[in-house]
Parts: C-alpha cells; structure tokens; sequence
C-alpha cells in the first residue's frame, strides 16, 4: 500500500495540475485586439496550451507589463509542461508586494505547485486570503482547489478532500480538473470505487480527457491489487 500511494503521489505531481518587466506602448486598436486575443484563450487546457504558448508569447513580448497577459502566458506556460518559464514570468510580479491581483497570486501558487515549492505556494495563498472579500469572490473554487492540492502533497488526506469536495460544488466551467484532484486524493484513501467514478465522469467532461484516462487506468489496476485480483 505504501507503494502504491508514492505510485499516486508521483501522478498528483505530475497532474498539476506553473522576466524582467519591459516597458512598451501600444495602440488603442492594437490593445483591443489583444484583448480579443486573450479573451479567445481563457479556456487554456493541455490540448491547447501549446497554441496558446504561442500567441502569449507574442503578446508578453510586447506588454510584459500586462499583469493579466502574463499570468495567461504563465498559466500556458504550466499547462504545456513549462513550469520553470512560467515561474520566470511571474516571479517579477510576484516579487512586487503591491501587487495583489488575485489571478496572479493563484497562478504563482499554481506554478509553485507544480514545482514542488510548496512553501512559496503557501506563501502565495496566504497573501491571496488576505485580499477583501470582494476581490477574492469569483476566486475562491479555485483557490481551495490549489489548497488541497498543498494538503494532499503533505498527506493530509481528509482535509484535502473535504477542499475539493466544496471547490468542486462551487466550480464554474469545466469541473474535470478539480474532479481528476479528488478522485486522486480518494484513491490515496483506499475509496477506490468512488475515485473510478469520478475519473469515469472526468473523462467525459473534459475537452481533452488524456490525463484522467491515464489515472483512471492507474487506479483500477491499484484497486485490482487492493483486491487481491
């Protein structure tokens, strides 16, 4: 069992599910056109995110200023497997404590995770739960989310869950990342049946479904050995 719990650690780990400021002037059109840019990507998932790497990068190179552009990047970056770059990004942003934009703190805690940097991500939810009540409001699935992902990485299993469980009732849009979480987290805890499931459903709601379908054939093989089959 010990192995096999290391087994789902290494997947969470890999589940997660992360520049020098430079200084420029853009149109009025060129700004809107951007905007329309960045509003045609919110939806980053790792089927696109290679794409979406590509026209962040054009739009950070020209407003690496542009906190929302480079927490898009950022987020791009992490979800196509570049956690390192993504961290270059926004570390100058994370760095400036006036800088208290929700999006950002959530994506640097995201891109610390998937680092293992756990302490920094903590760091960063704490500065997130220190903003008043009305910035964080639209936030808050995705910040109890990132927080059992800080939980499970400790082994702290049951309160892991009990975060995912409430982010995913609030969750709005694609639930499957948060569902793919606590499958995970259920799995950890011996709740094989329920984690199926739920990686079952994950599969289906999401755009892409590689990942679930890939921890859905891990965990029913650890069921099998769970059961002696």
């Amino acid at each position: 069992m010990k192995t096999h719990r290391m087994n789902l650690k290494t997947v969470l780990s890999l589940c997660l599910c992360t520049a020098l400021l430079l200084s420029g002037c853009q149109s009025t059109e060129g700004k809107e056109r951007y905007r329309q840019a960045i509003e045609s990507r919110q939806q980053i998932t790792q089927e696109n995110a290679a794409e979406a790497v590509e026209l962040y990068e054009r739009l950070y190179t020209r407003n690496a200023g542009d906190t929302e552009i480079a927490v898009k990047y950022a987020e791009a970056l992490r979800k196509s497997g570049r956690p390192q770059q993504a961290l270059t990004v926004l570390q100058p942003l994370a760095d400036l404590q006036q800088n208290r934009e929700p999006e950002m703190l959530l994506e640097y805690t995201a891109v610390n995770i998937a680092l293992g940097r756990f302490m920094h991500a903590e760091h960063a939810l704490s500065r997130f739960a220190s903003l008043s009540e009305e910035q964080k409001k639209n936030h808050m699935p995705q910040a109890l989310n990132l927080e059992g992902l800080i939980l499970s990485a400790g082994g702290h299993h049951e309160e892991a869950e009990e975060k995912y469980r409430t982010a995913l009732a609030e969750w709005s849009g694609d639930p499957s990342p948060v569902m793919n979480n606590l499958a995970l987290c259920l799995a950890q805890q011996g709740a094989f049946d329920e984690a199926v499931e739920l990686l079952r459903e994950a599969r289906l709601i999401s755009p892409d479904g590689r990942m679930q379908q890939q921890n859905l054939i891990l965990v029913e093989k650890l069921r099998a050995q769970a059961e002696g089959r």
